[in-house]
């Protein structure tokens, strides 16, 4: 009876933890134990490895579909650095974190997985220019 509590208690403190602490407590964990941090390590690539270029095309294409127009206006044009144009600014805003993660796979040397994500952010970019209504 004390058991089951206690592992409802460890569950429910685990459901709770922030996403900030517990990649802390998984790094500590990971510096203690050289077979947890090897094993951390299969379970991230897993996660990289699942890759999917319909995926990413759809977020791609949803990302710069919703771009704001007045945000990309206002943060667009004549600088005292030079000119940043709308379009630009507006493709580098959506792109960026899955630019980041194609990087990520080829600093990793997982090349099939960093042409996928290419993949799926050119397919993206594709529809966006063919199917969306917006300004840009």
């Amino acid at each position: 009876m004390i058991t089951t509590s206690m592992t409802t208690k460890k569950k429910q403190i685990l459901d709770d933890v922030r996403a900030k602490y517990a990649y802390e407590i998984l790094k500590k964990l990971a510096d203690e134990d050289a077979n947890i941090s090897k094993r951390i390590d299969e379970l991230a690539l897993e996660y990289l490895i699942e890759v999917d270029p319909d995926d990413i095309a759809e977020s791609v294409f949803y990302d710069l579909d919703c771009l704001a127009v007045e945000d990309v206006w206002d943060n667009s044009g004549g600088t005292r650095d030079g000119y940043v144009d709308p379009n630009e600014l507006a493709s580098e805003e959506a792109l960026e974190p899955y630019i980041d993660e194609l990087k990520k796979c080829q600093k990793l040397s997982m090349d099939e997985e960093a042409k996928l994500h290419c993949m799926g952010i050119l397919k993206g970019i594709y529809k966006f220019e063919k199917e969306a209504a917006t300004e840009f």
